[in-house]
């Protein structure tokens, strides 16, 4: 009787030992998930952290970008370079006759100063190319026969312009005046000219100008007669076109 009470209460022990052993089996289990969680929300927390750190320092990139580089610049110098293209013609005051030309290039080189908040003084130095295509014809001597003749011709000018420009609506401006020009072969081949232009301009932050501008200009001056002119003369070289500049503003 006394071996039954001993081999129940040993029964009893054993089973409330394994309860026990379920039940921190389980305590075990359920903290492992809580630590789990904890590392898994820990990590979450630290990825959202950084990603807003990144955020902010591309915020602080692009902001101190676009203070530095865009933005209108208010500063009153200016000084850049143009390259200038378009069509050409030549008008003979001594024939009457205006003959096409193909094309013109050339580059500009100006230093403008602000003489009020929208208005500008620009001195420049431009020198082009110019082409012309001539048909003539020509007598012959004593009584001889003619004949027409055809030849292209290519001669460079060199301007010395002064211009006012005015300033509206932020990036557009309208400009003019005269200008000296010389034949860039031969110096006693002279004459005034002038230049009407408008465009547009835009002015970094930083300084940079960008600038479209089309123009037209009168160049009073023969480039084929032996003789120099000074003041207007009948025989206009006319240029057509756009320039297309890049300058610093400081």
């Amino acid at each position: 009787m006394n071996n039954n009470k001993v081999v129940i209460f040993k029964t009893i022990i054993m089973e409330k030992d394994r309860n026990l052993e379920k039940i921190m089996e389980t305590i075990n289990h359920f903290k492992n998930g809580i630590n789990s969680r904890n590392r898994a929300n820990k990590g979450k927390n630290n990825t959202r952290r950084r990603k807003k750190k990144r955020t902010w320092i591309l915020v602080i990139v692009l902001y101190t970008i676009g203070h530095v580089v865009y933005g209108q610049n208010e500063e009153k110098h200016y000084f850049g370079a143009q390259y200038l293209y378009g069509a050409c013609k030549y008008h003979s005051g001594s024939s009457g006759k205006q003959y096409d030309g193909t094309y013109y290039f050339g580059l500009s080189f100006d230093f403008r100063f602000r003489y009020t908040e929208k208005t500008e003084i620009s001195l420049g130095l431009t020198a082009t190319l110019n082409k012309i295509d001539l048909n003539g014809y020509a007598w012959g001597g004593n009584g001889g026969g003619g004949g027409s003749y055809y030849f292209e011709e290519r001669f460079g000018l060199l301007s010395l312009p002064v211009q006012f420009k005015y300033h509206f609506l932020n990036y557009f401006f309208i400009g003019g005046g005269p200008c000296l020009n010389m034949h860039m072969t031969n110096t006693n081949k002279w004459g005034f000219g002038l230049e009407i232009n408008g465009g547009m301009e835009y002015v970094f932050k930083s300084g940079i100008t960008i600038s479209l501008t089309p123009r037209r200009q009168w160049n009073w001056v023969n480039p084929y007669g032996d003789e120099y002119f000074f003041g207007i003369d009948s025989n206009i070289v006319s240029q057509t076109g756009v320039n297309i500049g890049l300058g610093y503003r400081f």
